[in-house]
């Protein structure tokens, strides 16, 4: 072995089973209005201000097209309304006119006459004015239409049943599917408190500072609101819908944490009403008109038969008409496509239930007199057909409700990992679901306000140590050893006063142990990872799930000391664990492959290590993110092989598509993302 690199090694640490500006608030609703105008800053634009922000909250003004252009390229999970004068027009809309957040155009023009002629391209462009109250009432009544249309639209994940070798590729869509179901199923357990409420209601107060219209809304909302009108308030037409959906599709926690009362409370009255509602074993049919991205509309007609969840609340009509009329009031382009959802969904006789209820909300709805089914997020849906209509350029997605797991093939994976999950308080669950994903910022924020709550409360004290644990382990990740230590080494002092071989002793022990490793300190690593292995025999017997990663743990520190059988049989010891406990594709799994997979590098044996590496990479594929960061280190160590075999395109191939992953998830500084550039250029210097 030539090289001077090595592959990674993965390991583990154990859980047991939660730009804008700056002188503005971050926009937590998913319309964002843009204004570029030289003029701006004339007085008299300062009521239409006003009027705007009643209907479209957050405003963004600029009097230059080039920071107004660069403003709008960062925007990535907000659609964008835009308002341009004819001269700013003509240099920005070629520009910006093609983005996805870019969702329509109005040429404002209310001192100059402008040539209609040169916009006529531009199918965004929605109207062109020259009044100030034209202007207020097109936006007005168009908003109406994109809340429904989009701020209603989910983020739709899909698990493909019938994945063969040739389907790779889709794989990691089943992961995705799988993570987000978790944590809507953590979200829906949550218990709210006290100061939730308040909570939410101060947030808004600065949200919509200076937005009368909203901020009436949310006094009201703050004196007003009870738990059996929380299906009211929901549908009203304010902020409150569109808040929550948006931080459901984004999975935005720390609004989430704030929502957990409405939540609970809808899904308490959804569940009434879907009981209410149960008479007899019968089918209905609903219908939902939306806009979907073309990238999304492929995806879906990629994985016909398929199951996908749709991660925020879903309103839909028995009208199929009135659903169809409103799909069509849109348009068609290049980037997004005229859908209408026809969902199947069968009505179970009492007392069959359901964790994601749906029901006809009329009865306690804001609107009465508009026949809505709302379907809980997180609902689950086989894929059955997409028919396309070319004279209305519609497509049609056929769809069939699953009644929780009953009737579709998560199977023994989700089931285990749904285990791990109980075991453990749910505050600490969602904080280890996003590192999971590979969502280091979210899961950081998301740790660090838990522990600021816990440290200010006298309830909930036993997870602090828990909590300094899970930012222990995203430091690691990060590669900021000392910071990792530090954390563990908190998290250790305060479990100490539990008795001495508690397991949670053990997997501090182990954890330490493998960050010690990592900063090159092996005796030091391998002490620690001792203490941890003898702690979780006692507490744990012999066949238990983490000493599989302690016994790889421990054959990572003998790599480091070159002793190679002993890390083999170490290795072997763990995934022989492994694979009494735990379901063939589960992660920890890939880690074993991976690991063995590394001590046949290491000893030459390339067609062993490439075989394991290989298994890797399959199980990755099902049970993670497709950008976590561990399956771009599998990329690396593939296309080792392949270099150190001499064939240099397939180790091109297998360094660029880590290099995606690490460039996505890790910071630019992360010792992966530099290797990986390194080894790009020798591979291209050697072609």
């Amino acid at each position: 072995m030539t090289l001077s690199s090595l592959p990674i090694s993965p390991s583990s640490t154990i859980s047991t089973s939660p730009q804008a500006p700056t002188s503005m608030p971050e926009n937590l609703e998913l319309f964002l209005l843009v204004w570029c105008d030289s003029s701006l800053n004339r007085d008299e634009n300062k009521t239409i201000y006003e009027k705007l922000r009643s209907i479209i909250n957050c405003l963004r003004t600029f009097d230059n097209s080039d920071h107004c252009e660069k403003y709008i390229q960062q925007v990535k999970d907000e659609k964008i309304v835009l308002i341009v004068n004819d001269r700013s027009g003509r240099d920005l809309i070629p520009k910006i006119h093609d983005l996805q957040s870019v969702t329509a155009i109005y040429l404002y023009c209310p001192s100059t006459r402008t040539n209609r002629q040169w916009s006529m391209k531009y199918k965004k462009i929605v109207a062109l004015i020259t009044q100030s109250d034209e202007l207020i009432d097109n936006i007005k009544k168009d908003q109406r239409k994109r809340n429904k249309l989009e701020t209603e639209t989910s983020t739709i994940n899909i698990f493909n049943t019938s994945i063969d070798k040739e389907q790779k590729s889709h794989t990691s869509l089943n992961a995705s599917f799988m993570y987000s179901q978790l944590l809507t199923d953590i979200l829906l357990r949550m218990k709210s408190t006290l100061t939730d409420k308040h909570e939410l209601i101060n947030l808004c107060k600065e949200q919509y500072k200076g937005n009368k219209t909203e901020l009436d809304i949310v006094y009201e909302l703050d004196q007003n609101y009870s738990s059996d009108r929380a299906l009211w308030w929901y549908t009203r037409e304010c902020f409150l819908y569109r808040l929550l959906n948006k931080a459901l599709r984004t999975q935005n926690i720390d609004l989430l944490f704030s929502f957990r009362f409405l939540i609970r409370d809808i899904h308490t009255q959804l569940s009434e009403q879907y009981r209410l509602q149960q008479h007899a074993d019968s089918i209905s049919t609903f219908y939902r008109g939306q806009m979907l991205t073309s990238n999304e509309l492929q995806q879906m007609k990629d994985n016909i038969g398929s199951l996908i969840s749709m991660n925020s609340f879903l309103s839909t009509s028995v009208n199929r008409y009135q659903a169809l009329s409103f799909a069509l009031s849109s348009t068609a382009s290049d980037i997004s496509q005229i859908i209408l959802f026809e969902i199947k969904a069968r009505q179970y006789p009492s007392p069959i239930a359901t964790t994601k209820p749906f029901a006809n909300i009329s009865s306690i709805s804001y609107f009465e007199n508009e026949e809505e089914t709302l379907f809980m997020f997180g609902s689950i849906f086989r894929l059955d057909n997409i028919c396309y209509d070319a004279d209305q350029c519609l497509h049609t997605i056929q769809l069939t409700l699953c009644n929780d797991e009953k009737d579709h093939n998560l199977k023994e994976l989700s089931q285990y990992m749904k285990q791990e999950m109980n075991d453990e308080n749910e505050l600490i669950s969602i904080g280890h679901i996003l590192t999971k994903m590979g969502d280091l910022e979210k899961s950081e924020r998301y740790f660090k306000r838990l522990l600021n709550e816990l440290s200010l409360s006298i309830d909930d004290q036993s997870l602090i140590p828990h909590c300094l644990r899970g930012l222990g382990a995203i430091a690691d990740i990060k590669a900021d050893y000392d910071l990792s230590l530090g954390y563990y080494q908190q998290s250790l002092d305060l479990f100490k006063t539990l008795p001495s071989n508690h397991p949670d002793i053990g997997r501090s022990y182990n954890n330490m142990g493998l960050v010690y490793l990592k900063n090159n300190k092996s005796k030091q690593g391998i002490e620690y990872l001792e203490k941890a292995l003898d702690i979780l025999k006692i507490a744990l017997g012999d066949s238990h799930p983490n000493l599989a990663l302690i016994y790889n743990n421990i054959g990572t520190a003998y790599i480091k000391e070159q002793q190679y059988q002993l890390a083999l049989e170490n290795y072997h010891k763990g995934l022989d664990i492994q694979r009494q406990n735990l379901p063939t594709n589960h992660p920890d799994l890939s880690m074993s492959f991976s690991n063995i997979g590394l001590v046949h590098f290491l000893t030459d044996k390339y067609d062993l290590a490439l075989e394991n590496y290989q298994k890797t990479l399959e199980i990755q594929f099902n049970s993670l993110p497709p950008e976590q960061p561990l399956i771009g280190s599998t990329y690396l160590n593939i296309g080792l092989v392949y270099e150190l075999q001499n064939q240099n395109q397939q180790a091109l191939i297998n360094y660029q598509k880590a290099s995606a992953i690490f460039h996505h998830s890790l910071s630019p500084s992360h010792p992966h993302v530099l290797q990986i550039e390194e080894f790009i250029q020798r591979v291209n210097l050697n072609k």
